[in-house]
């Protein structure tokens, strides 16, 4: 028989209190969540091809919504973001520039939350800090440069990453460690007139404090090892030309230059080391957050918005063709049974396992009057639906749906 595969080691970070958010992000396509279900009669019944029509006149209403909010939005921010290229159209000071960023803020917010993000508290982001001291840059955080900051992050899974085991003579092994699918970055410093956004992919719970606006660089015990031994051989050579100099009694004048020409030369070396291996290490965090980083500024709000428009149209989607499934024999007993249907058959279709965001799938059949009964769960049939949603659309009706929502309304 053949050996049984060697079980992956979980990486130490894991055992480290760190926070696990809430997965609502359905990870698969809008478009192609909509062919699937089309095409799933033994789930949906005779009626399932209809969902394709429905899903294209939901899309239209979904991303109307999401397309003015962006545009006001980004109206907002205008004034804040570091990449602008126009002439902006007042200089705001004090309480009242603050007031003025009170409003991109809680839109930002209102914003992550609709694209399935959760936002992470002071506690959380000490956790992820602590988990990051296991592994990874060693950085040293100043957080009296920063005057805002919030983290947001979208889903948790675990990849595969060599490490070198000191008590192994630095051989590799394979571990497993967690990290964010998302994860994004919102900050303004200290007397800076600019609020930072920042979107990175795959992200590792010991990076998170590498990508945070008041992190440095330092070595860690591996630079200051190479830098202890490049100045034991400095020692070492001045020593025996000192032990040299010494046997011979005629030669003991030039101990005093042998002696200062290494200490010379063991400073030279440390100063540069010390440079050199920072250097390294910045060149280092430069790299990972070039090829994680995946927008900035106000192309983050863009991404956010795009995640949004799919995230709705995802929700409403699978909520109507689940109700349009049942009937008198299989009826939707309650909210709970209608999620627990939905993440079952994502489960079996798809193989994947998310906590579906039921709350805002019904809020949405109900934004756009999609009941035929709500009590019972009964939605409209699907050429009426598509009939609804056109004129809709056309009429604009829930075009400032998300400006209202991040008001509070």
């Amino acid at each position: 028989m053949p050996p049984r595969p060697k079980e992956l080691e979980r990486d130490p970070t894991e055992q480290v209190e760190v926070h696990r958010p809430d997965d609502r992000f359905l990870p698969i396509r809008a478009c192609e969540l909509s062919e699937a279900l089309s095409a799933d009669e033994d789930a949906l019944g005779p009626s399932a091809v209809e969902v394709r029509a429905v899903a294209e006149a939901l899309l239209e209403v979904i991303e109307q919504e999401a397309s003015r909010f962006e545009r006001e939005l980004c109206d907002h921010y205008a004034n804040f973001n570091p990449d602008r290229d126009t002439i902006p159209r007042h200089s705001a000071r004090g309480a009242e520039r603050a007031k003025e960023l009170a409003r991109p803020l809680l839109e930002l917010e209102y914003l992550f939350g609709k694209a399935n993000f959760e936002k992470l508290s002071d506690v959380q982001i000490d956790e992820a800090v602590h988990a990051a001291n296991t592994y990874g840059l060693r950085i040293r955080l100043h957080p009296d440069q920063v005057e805002e900051l919030s983290i947001w992050v979208r889903g948790l899974k675990t990849i595969e990453r060599q490490r070198r085991d000191f008590r192994r003579l630095l051989r590799r092994r394979t571990v497993l460690i967690p990290v964010y699918r998302r994860l994004a970055v919102a900050f303004r410093l200290k007397d800076s007139p600019h609020l930072v956004l920042k979107l990175f992919k795959e992200i590792p719970i010991e990076d998170v404090q590498a990508l945070m606006p008041h992190a440095e660089v330092r070595m860690n015990p591996f630079d200051r090892l190479l830098l202890l031994g490049g100045g034991a051989g400095t020692v070492g050579s001045t020593a025996a030309k000192v032990l040299t100099t010494v046997g011979s009694a005629a030669a003991m004048g030039k101990l005093l230059w042998v002696l200062i020409f290494g200490l010379g030369t063991l400073a030279f070396r440390t100063v540069m080391g010390y440079r050199r291996a920072r250097s390294n290490r910045d060149s280092q965090r430069t790299r990972h957050l070039y090829y994680q980083n995946l927008n900035n500024n106000a192309g983050v709000i863009h991404s956010l918005t795009m995640m949004t428009a799919q995230e709705e149209l995802k929700e409403a989607l699978m909520a109507y063709a689940f109700c349009m499934a049942a009937d008198e024999r299989n009826p939707i007993a309650s909210k709970e049974d209608f999620k627990d249907r939905i993440e079952r058959y994502l489960k079996d279709r798809f193989d994947v396992e998310v906590q579906f965001d039921i709350s805002d799938a019904l809020e949405s059949l109900t934004r756009l009057g999609l009941w035929a009964d709500q009590a019972r769960l009964r939605v409209i049939p699907a050429s009426q639906a598509v009939e609804r949603l056109r004129e809709h659309w056309q009429s604009r009706r829930s075009q400032c749906y998300h400006q209202d929502m991040a008001q509070g309304g």
